[in-house]
């Protein structure tokens, strides 16, 4: 984390929220710094089998009073969006080791628990309103293909708010403002062409397998 004013380093830790960063990066075009960003917040979701609320980052451990992981989208939200971009099934089962982890250690008789502490996988009695709206759901997209989400009639249908809400882009939108954006939609489109970016960073990661 960085002081706003300076931008030099304030604390060297990793907070849950922000593990939106990796799906903000896909939505600039940056795959260069998105993927290992994602992949160093996945090795500590694989380390404790979710993701704390607090991680220090030195030394590495968890924050001795931020152990819980009341549900949180932001690290499904990111795998979803690397997956539209780059159509890389390693993202896949990324979200199927997330499943599994949710299915294990959350899952109780009437719904999902949230963590009050990651390291003895100790249960509240309470639901986060957020689980439903933005975690299930960037997890069911990332495996419905099919979705209407993803059609690739339109150049740009909808857009996800910060809350994982869909809200639709209208003709009229962009008849208005351009293509401003429209970019980073085609990303999450089914065009089996997609954009000379994702294709290079494709060809990048198939090259990085075979090594």
């Amino acid at each position: 984390e960085s002081n706003m004013a300076s931008g030099s380093p304030a604390h060297t830790q990793f907070n849950s929220l922000q593990a939106f960063w990796p799906g903000l990066q896909v939505l600039f075009g940056d795959f260069e710094h998105a993927v290992p960003t994602h992949e160093a917040i996945f090795s500590i979701w694989k380390e404790y089998s979710l993701l704390p609320e607090r991680f220090l980052l030195n030394p590495l451990q968890v924050h001795s009073t931020e152990r819980y992981y009341p549900l949180r989208p932001e690290f499904i939200e990111s795998t979803y969006m690397l997956y539209r971009a780059t159509r890389n099934p390693y993202y896949l089962r990324v979200g199927e080791h997330v499943y599994w982890s949710l299915y294990n250690h959350t899952r109780v008789k009437h719904g999902y628990a949230s963590v009050r502490n990651i390291m003895t996988k100790q249960l509240e009695d309470r639901m986060t309103s957020f689980f439903l709206a933005e975690t299930v759901k960037y997890l069911y997209l990332l495996f419905d293909e099919d979705n209407f989400v993803h059609a690739a009639h339109q150049r740009a249908p909808y857009v996800f708010t910060t809350e994982g809400h869909l809200l639709p882009i209208l003709p009229e939108l962009h008849a208005k403002y351009g293509d401003a954006g429209a970019m980073s939609a085609r990303r999450f489109t089914s065009d089996p062409k997609g954009t000379s970016e994702t294709q290079s960073h494709r060809n990048q990661q198939q090259q990085q397998q075979q090594q």
